[in-house]
C-alpha cells in the first residue's frame, strides 16, 4: 500500500511529534532505504511512501528522513481506512455456510495446523479472502499496523486525511482473486509464504 503527503514548510522537523513517541531505532533494525519519493509539479511538492500492512514497526523501523517529510505535511492521503468497521463486515459470510464446509475436513485441519483453532475459528464465518489473508501474514512479526500508525499520527497533528479507496472496493478486489481454489494452493505450500515473508 501507499501513502502520500502534500508538504508545506514546518515549524520544527528536529521533533515532528513535539514530544519523543518512542526510543530511536537501533541502527541494525532501522531500514535504511524506505520507498520514499518525491513528486514535483507547478512548484508544488508531494511525498510518496511505500507502506506494508504489517511487519514492520513504523515508530521503531522507520528513518529519521521518513518521519521528517511526514512532519513537514499539512495533508496525508492514504490507500484505505483499516479501522473503519465495514472492513471487518465485508469479509462476512452471508450465504450460511461456513469455510469449514467448503474446504471440507483435510483442508479445514490443514488450516487449523497451520493458524492455530482460534484464529482458525475466528475466519470460519468469513469469506475465503479472509482466511486466505490470515494466511498471508504467516512468518511476519507481529507489529502494528504501518498505515494505522500513520494514520492516527495524521489525526494527532491535525492533519487532513483523505482514503483513496473505500475498504468494501478492496475486500471486492481480494474476493476476486482470493477464492476458495486460491486458499487451497496456499494450503498446498504454507511453507512459500513464510519464507517469502522473512525478509521482513
Amino acid at each position: 500500500s501507499s501513502a502520500v503527503a502534500e508538504a508545506v514548510p514546518a515549524a520544527n522537523t528536529n521533533d515532528p511529534w513535539s514530544a519523543p513517541a518512542s526510543a530511536p531505532a537501533e541502527p541494525s533494525k532501522a531500514i535504511t532505504k524506505p520507498f520514499l519519493w518525491s513528486v514535483e509539479k507547478d512548484g508544488k511538492s508531494n511525498t510518496l511512501f511505500g507502506t506494508v500492512h504489517l511487519g514492520v514497526d513504523a515508530t521503531l523501523h522507520l528513518p529519521p528522513s521518513v518521519w521528517q517529510r511526514f512532519a513537514t505535511a499539512k495533508r496525508f492521503a492514504m490507500e484505505t481506512n483499516i479501522a473503519d468497521p465495514k472492513l471487518i463486515t465485508a469479509t462476512q459470510r452471508r450465504d450460511g455456510r461456513t469455510l469449514e464446509q467448503d474446504l471440507g475436513p483435510a483442508d479445514w485441519k490443514r488450516l487449523n495446523d497451520i493458524l492455530g483453532p482460534a484464529l482458525a475459528s475466528g475466519v470460519n464465518g468469513m469469506k475465503p479472502s479472509g482466511a486466505a489473508s490470515m494466511l498471508a501474514l504467516q512468518g511476519l512479526p507481529m507489529t502494528a499496523a504501518m498505515d494505522l500508525t500513520f494514520h492516527r499520527r495524521a489525526s494527532q497533528d491535525g492533519k487532513h486525511v483523505t482514503f483513496l479507496e473505500d475498504p468494501t472496493f478492496q475486500v471486492a478486489l481480494l474476493d476476486k482473486w482470493l477464492d476458495l481454489e486460491a486458499l487451497r494452493l496456499m494450503l498446498d505450500s504454507p511453507e512459500l509464504t513464510r519464507t517469502s515473508n522473512q525478509p521482513m
